[in-house]
């Protein structure tokens, strides 16, 4: 069993910040609706005009802005600050104290971790995260050992290697390119 003590403090959660889960509601709202925009722009008859187009075009504007909202920034973790929490780690669950509360949750409630040299994030869901950090731990051994205690129950996050902002940009171009290129398909002459 391992044991840890702490309170999450501004410093832990503004070094967390840049992990935080991506708004997964406006990046699929977007792409539902830029798709939505672009289709219905692409099956307007030719020869372009603003009272045709112009639904198609706004909706997909209202859809690219989700999207790249969604893409670029990432939720921020709300957890009250200074509250103590205590508890142990074991093979079969996690078990915190907090105020006058005592929580035994098991590792299958967990849907996903994020380990890192410094902190834990555990995810219950994507609005519900558990935070760790090193300095809860008694000594390096407690932290490795609950370290590998997640390792092995919890499923990874996976690491975002390209930035959000370049990935929005990259879809972005995409998507232009298939437009213009859709347009020019349905509008040359047969």
């Amino acid at each position: 069993m391992i044991e840890f003590e702490g309170r999450v403090d501004a410093a832990l959660l503004e070094r967390i910040g840049n992990t935080a889960p991506r708004n997964r509601v406006l990046v699929i709202l977007g792409g539902i609706l830029l798709a939505a925009g672009i289709a219905g722009f692409v099956l307007q008859p030719p020869p372009l005009d603003y009272r045709r187009h112009s639904l198609a075009i706004f909706v997909a504007l209202i859809g690219g802005y989700y999207l790249t909202r969604g893409l670029a920034k990432p939720n921020v973790l709300q957890t009250p600050l200074d509250m103590p929490m205590n508890g142990a780690a074991t093979e079969e669950r996690l078990t915190l104290h907090r105020a006058d509360d005592t929580e035994h949750v098991p590792w299958t409630s967990f849907s996903r971790a994020l380990v890192r040299d410094d902190y834990v994030l555990l995810y219950r869901s994507q609005f519900f995260i558990y935070i760790f950090a090193k300095t809860f731990f008694r000594d390096a051994a407690s932290w490795d050992e609950f370290r590998a205690i997640v390792g092995r129950h919890v499923a990874p996050e996976r690491f975002e290697t390209v930035p959000r902002v370049v990935t929005a940009l990259l879809v972005w171009a995409a998507i232009i390119a298939a437009a213009v290129f859709a347009r020019i398909y349905f509008t040359r002459s047969g």
